[in-house]
């Protein structure tokens, strides 16, 4: 089947079930787009597909933005260039439109950039760059962000971690992730990456020596990071935790005052600082567990290997 241009029912339209550019009506972005729109009509038709979901409806591939405008702008039909395409070829086209957008989600490209791998056995760095456009350099560094934490993958896919710093992240054990955690926020990527370099650099060497339980067993120290913007406008607004802080905490002179507001905000205030203190050494003992567990399965495996024998 070749591609088609027609025009299409907005109303028989699907969004796209694979979506790595989250649509935000509220950014200028999108404002400036939909006026567009509204002043010039549509510069470049979207991309569509027979739905499987309906008959008679379509799928978008790409222009996710594009159809949300002509929605609210109450247009009833929208250009539109059909493919009979598969749910693979989907991937890589959505790749191909999205990679160069600002607000994307990375961890989103790098589960489905591995989809991509393990549904072709032949596949290969260099034939993928071919296919999405994309330098091989790019997608390992998109595979590498598989390696991060749960909560650092949702961090950096809300733009929380510059990409830069997700990098660099990714390619530490994840107790040492969850550790750089909050500097990966605060810090600005080029001296955050050189931070992880260096953390790498000394764990690799005291694994070497076999004195990585000592690595492990470092020195708490506390990291600033923002109170949730919610947080600090209901604070603006019933003044609950200040009062509470301030006798808590005997203040009398108002620079003293000052300075325990500013570390409540960055989390540094006494409390914040010991609900740290106590993740972190929850995070470590659980970590040595992990350790101990995973020496008890070796040597378990390696008795078993010489009864065998």
């Amino acid at each position: 089947m070749e591609d088609q241009v027609v025009n299409i029912s907005v109303k028989k339209i699907y969004p796209p079930y694979l979506l790595l550019r989250m649509l935000d009506r509220k950014s200028l972005a999108y404002l400036e787009l939909r006026d567009s729109i509204d002043k010039v009509g549509l510069l470049s038709s979207i991309c569509v597909r027979p739905s499987k979901r309906r008959r008679g409806w379509y799928d978008i591939i790409s222009g996710m933005w594009r159809w949300s405008c002509f929605k609210d702008l109450g247009i009833t039909s929208i250009p539109a260039i059909i493919k009979d395409v598969d749910d693979l070829e989907v991937i890589k086209l959505q790749i191909m439109e999205n990679a160069i957008r600002s607000k994307t989600n990375p961890c989103e490209y790098a589960a489905h950039i591995k989809r991509l791998f393990m549904a072709d056995p032949q596949m290969t760095f260099s034939k993928l760059s071919s296919e999405i456009k994309k330098s091989p350099i790019w997608i390992r560094q998109m595979l590498d962000l598989l390696n991060l934490t749960e909560e650092i993958s949702k961090r950096v896919d809300r733009s929380e971690i510059p990409l830069t710093s997700a990098y660099a992240l990714a390619k530490l054990p994840k107790w040492l992730q969850v550790e750089m955690e909050n500097d990966a926020v605060m810090i600005p990527a080029g001296e955050f990456v050189q931070q992880c370099q260096d953390k790498l650099v000394n764990y690799r060497q005291l694994k070497t020596d076999q004195k990585s339980n000592n690595f492990y067993k470092m020195q708490f120290s506390p990291h600033p990071y923002l109170q949730y913007f919610k947080t600090l406008t209901t604070e603006w607004e019933k003044l609950a935790v200040g009062p509470i802080l301030l006798v808590k905490n005997s203040v009398t002179k108002p620079i003293d005052a000052w300075k325990l507001a500013i570390g409540w905000v960055l989390h540094l205030d006494k409390d914040s600082v010991k609900e740290q203190e106590k993740r972190a050494k929850e995070r470590f003992e659980e970590m040595e567990l992990n350790i101990l567990k995973r020496k008890d399965e070796r040597d378990s495996m390696e008795k078993l290997v010489q009864e065998l024998l």
